[in-house]
């Protein structure tokens, strides 16, 4: 009786401890929900009032999201509802009243400026008297008069005289009406970009002695530049002949990977496939040294490639030569793609298809269908050349019929009355030409719209097809414009200026940190005493600069103040440097990203190969991948969508991408597009990844799933050794080791190659500072009351777009800081639930559930022999470890409540975190 009573008391003890402890783990705390502050689903979880009507379903049956009024407050202003990229993930918007008729668009339907009347401008704008008919805009008095015609009716183009640029106060002024910092003038390094700084006549005067290098603090290259004596053999290369990295002295080391070459003068590792490939990638070299089979002459019947600082020939006396049949084949072979310059070979040209007719005659004419026999000027010719009417010679033998039938075959192009096709006289008597609208095309005898949006670029943003035509908008925050040319593209406004103040480039080479104005034309220094700073970001909304400094092994932040409508002043990184970061938590730190939502930070480490995060409210870190990662460079983060991109130039180079938190890691492109990505950029207004490649000499895009790859750029020339990117409006502004300054292309086409801040050596990362280039997104983590780590979750979890569903679980993780046992422990037992317990008391409740079931087990084991009526349990939060399957112990460390996810890979660290546990599948629509 008492081995009866002893079971019961068990039994009784497990059941209630594993009841309470699967209540807790649920989630499903039905204790009442604070009315203010709390909304309650129908499963009896709380939820913050916040979430109620916020556009995302949290609760399991949507409830939070239901009977929503989609009424703005008493002051506020209620936009229409819109399906763009930008809100796609809000049901309606509301914007304060007093934002109506300001001139400037913030519903992405633009009903707030709709047919406003007294349009006042404030004193640093323009006003537009009218875009499209309907609306009265205030544009940056910058641009006016800047070349782009921003007014339907380009009233802020007319009347444009020259402006004489002024300089502000104790700055220098270039020949060529540029600004720059005063005491850049006369130092040995030229900065304005015709040179003018460093002349020994007017405007600078400098002295004789300006351009030699001043012994002990300055070195001066093979190839004539001048640099700080302390940049000779630190590894990074300064000079365009690579002199500062030769002769230095030799350094012992092994590279971590079997397929790594270790550069003789630094610790510096290479892909072997890199080595004697006819490229230095090596800062000394030596990859190129001790080549077999290397040439120093070409044949006769070969090409010799030029002599190219940075590759064979300027340098080592060595040659590339390739057959003469590569000599303008169209490919670029050499190193500078010196093989295709100069090329006088032309293809056939051809007549366009559908909007051009082609005369029968030698050499070829082609004549415009919409101007076809409207004059003799477009006909093919005189006498029997002619195509538009019976020749004169023809005339006193004329048939009726014949010529009917001689005009229907040769002018009527498309079908008489089908749409699209319109009939005029010709400038012959008695001659009727039919041809396609413009915007339709030939085929077949009809006329058939032309689709404008499949052209890439064609709109900057949206791109909406009409019949024979197109129209073009802009997101939220950017204005409509015509663009550089006065009509646009067919007279259609297909440009999207970002609106606030002007745009600035943002550089580090090392031993500065630069500005330029891209509108004003001004160049001044941010911070002149960075260290050797490398990467860098800006977190507009605090107002801080962020970089690292590859040589300290540090983080540093420093103060410019939320600026953005004007230059960020001169030095004002100077006043005070904060490491935020330092010790062995650091060590290579090659790119960084700033995410200005949630005030994280997020690098990438290529000596202790990891990916990190930073809280830069609390100073908390976290390492989110530790493995599978051999040469981690660029990063970028998109806080919309809770992703983090990086690249990864080891043996099997490839661009990935993961949640925030460290989820959801997905390999987006491998293969013959990526063999050595350093840039990388993204287009939060497209959802592009832009990455530049070294080795192909090429610029890619692609969406966020890595499909619909484009090439933008692929040249020698300009594409030596990229390093750096930024996205900005309808340009990729880029960094190259090979090149000085920073070289900007279209993003679409890369067509329209430009250099700003030519005369820059050694440049590093470049970021374009701008409220636009950082824009309001609505914060996953308010009210989130993490104790630890707050990371936002993916929205995209998927390898394959077509797969992405609709994740009800909370936008947010709560991640433990620390990578060891003990730190996971201690964060283990503060962390709460959303039941109101801590992890470790569910925890300790788990254990004794467990142990009072091993007690059970071992009672009815002693009792097995004694006659005894079994009591069957069908539990079903246990499974049986004697059923067939996987029985691999899960991450302990892991989400508990979070969506079940199926790794692929050793994914690292693992993250401890808190969310919904029910989850729903249903299909995401794009």
């Amino acid at each position: 009786m008492r081995s009866f009573h002893t079971l019961t008391g068990i039994i009784l003890i497990a059941f209630v401890t594993m009841s309470i402890g699967a209540q807790i783990a649920m989630g499903a705390s039905k204790g009442v929900c604070d009315p203010e502050h709390a909304f309650k689903c129908q499963d009896g979880r709380c939820i913050p009032m916040s979430w109620r009507c916020d556009g995302d379903i949290d609760c399991q049956n949507e409830e939070d999201e239901k009977n929503c009024p989609k009424v703005c407050g008493e002051k506020e202003h209620k936009c229409g509802d819109v399906t763009s990229v930008r809100s796609s993930l809000e049901r309606f918007k509301c914007i304060p009243e007093n934002w109506v008729c300001d001139g400037e668009f913030d519903c992405e339907d633009k009903s707030d400026e709709y047919q406003c009347k007294n349009v006042s401008c404030q004193e640093n704008q323009f006003q537009c008297e009218e875009l499209s008919g309907d609306y009265s805009l205030c544009i940056p008095q910058t641009w006016v008069c800047d070349g782009q015609r921003d007014c339907t009716n380009g009233k802020d183009e007319m009347n444009c005289t020259t402006k004489a640029t002024k300089c502000p106060e104790n700055n220098f002024q270039c020949a060529n009406g540029h600004c720059i910092f005063k005491n850049w003038v006369c130092d040995g390094e030229e900065d304005c970009s015709d040179g003018s700084d460093e002349s020994q006549s007017a405007p600078s005067n400098c002295n004789q002695t300006v351009n030699q290098c001043p012994p002990g603090e300055m070195w001066k290259c093979g190839s004539g530049e001048c640099i700080p004596s302390r940049w000779r053999c630190d590894s990074e290369v300064d000079c365009k002949d690579h002199s500062d990295e030769r002769n230095c002295t030799k350094i012992q080391h092994t590279c971590k990977l079997a397929e790594e070459f270790a550069c003789k003068s630094s610790n510096k590792c290479i892909n072997k496939a890199f080595v004697c490939d006819g490229e230095l990638d090596c800062s000394d070299g030596s990859d190129e040294d001790e080549c077999v089979g290397v040439n120093t002459e070409c044949k006769k019947d070969e090409y010799t490639c030029p002599a190219t600082y940075g590759a064979y020939g300027a340098e080592s006396g060595h040659v590339i030569c390739l057959p003469q049949s590569s000599r303008c084949n169209g490919e670029e072979e050499c190193p500078d793609g010196g093989d295709e310059k100069n090329c006088n070979a032309t293809t056939p040209a051809t007549c366009k298809e559908g909007s051009e007719y082609t005369c029968p005659s030698t050499p070829l004419q082609c004549l415009e269908m919409t101007k076809l026999c409207s004059s003799a000027r477009y006909d093919c010719g005189d006498g029997n050349m002619s195509v538009c009417g019976p020749t004169a010679t023809s005339t006193s033998n004329f048939n009726p019929d014949q010529y009917i039938h001689f005009v229907k075959l040769i002018l009527e192009m498309c079908k008489t009355g089908s749409e699209g096709c319109v009939c005029r006289p010709s400038y012959i008597t008695n001659s009727t030409v039919c041809h396609c609208k413009d915007g339709y095309k030939l085929e077949n005898k009809q006329c058939v719209d032309i689709i404008e949006c499949e052209t890439p670029g064609v709109c900057d943003q949206i791109c909406l097809n009409t019949p024979g035509s197109y129209r073009c908008a802009c997101h939220a925050g950017y204005q409509l414009s015509f663009g550089e040319t006065k009509t646009g593209s067919r007279g259609v406004a297909n440009r999207c200026r970002a609106m606030g103040g002007d745009p600035l480039v943002l550089l580090t080479n090392r031993h500065t940190i630069r500005q330029f104005d891209l509108v004003n034309k001004m160049h001044f220094p941010v911070s002149s005493k960075p260290g050797s700073a490398v990467a860098m970001d800006f977190h507009i909304k605090n107002g801080t600069l962020i970089w690292s400094d590859v040589l300290s092994k540090q983080i540093l932040r420093c103060y410019i103040g939320n600026v953005s409508d004007a230059f960020l002043g001169t030095e004002m990184c100077d006043k005070k440097h904060e490491v935020i970061l330092s010790g062995d938590k650091i060590h290579t730190p090659d790119g960084l990203a700033v995410d200005w939502v949630h005030d994280l930070l997020f690098w990438t480490d290529g000596g202790l190969d990891q990916i990190n995060v930073l809280d830069m409210k609390t100073g908390k870190q976290r390492v989110l991948y530790s493995s599978d990662l051999e040469e981690p460079r660029a990063i970028a983060v998109d806080p919309e969508v809770g992703l983090i991109f990086w690249t990864d130039w080891g043996k099997k180079a490839r661009i990935e991408r993961s949640g925030m938190d460290g989820q959801h890691r997905v390999v987006i492109v491998e293969g013959d597009r990526v063999v050595w990505p350093n840039g990388l950029a993204l287009d939060y207004v497209d959802k592009r990844v832009y990455w530049a490649d070294a080795k192909i000499k090429s610029i890619f895009s692609c969406d966020y799933w890595g499909k619909n790859i484009k090439t933008v750029l692929h040249s020698h020339e300009y594409l030596r050794h990229p390093f750096s990117m930024a996205v900005f409006e309808d340009r990729l502004f880029y960094t190259d080791w090979e090149h000085d300054g920073v070289i900007t292309v279209n993003k679409f086409t890369g067509a329209d190659i430009q250099t700003v801040m030519e005369k820059v050596k050694s440049p590093m990362t470049v970021r374009i500072y701008h409220k636009q280039a950082q824009p309001k997104i609505q914060d996953k983590c308010e009210n989130a009351a993490c104790d630890h780590l707050c990371l936002p979750r993916a929205v995209y979890r998927e390898s394959d777009r077509t797969e992405e569903k609709t994740w009800h679980d909370r936008p947010f993780s709560c991640a433990c800081e620390g990578s060891t046992v003990s730190a996971a422990m201690e964060c283990l037992a503060d962390l709460d639930t959303k039941s109101g317990f801590s992890m470790f008391t569910i925890f300790l409740l788990l254990c004794v559930g467990g142990i009072a079931a091993g007690g059970f087990v071992m009672v009815r084991r002693r009792m097995g022999s004694r006659p005894f009526t079994s009591l069957n349990f069908d539990n079903p939060i246990y499974r049986r470890t004697t059923e067939e399957g996987d029985h691999q112990m899960e991450d302990p460390f892991r989400d508990p409540f979070a969506e079940p996810t199926n790794r692929t890979r050793n994914e690292g660290l693992p993250t401890l975190a808190s969310a919904d546990n029910e989850a729903r599948g249903d299909t995401l629509s794009f």
